[in-house]
């Protein structure tokens, strides 16, 4: 199962509480696509821009994961990779 995505957001949550305290603002925009086979198995990768009102810019890019390694009645083990980029 294939899911694609995207969020505009005005005031943006992606704008750190210290930048806020000062008065700066954003927007951002993200865009992401999702594989699902099933409750063991899952990937994604997304892609956020946020246009700050100082004049700054940030891009994002993430690729995560799911795989199950093992499960039981009582306990679930999942491996979650995930690789993060961000440039400023």
């Amino acid at each position: 199962n294939w899911r694609i995505g995207s969020q505009l957001e005005r005031l943006s949550h992606r704008v750190p509480l210290r930048a806020m305290k000062n008065g700066v603002t954003g927007n951002s925009a993200q865009a992401y696509v999702r594989w699902y086979q099933n409750e063991r198995r899952k990937y994604g990768v997304s892609w956020a821009f946020t246009d700050f009102s100082d004049s700054n810019q940030r891009h994002e890019v993430s690729l995560e994961g799911q795989e199950r390694i093992w499960s039981s009645p009582y306990l679930i083990v999942d491996f979650l990779p995930s690789l993060y980029y961000e440039q400023n």
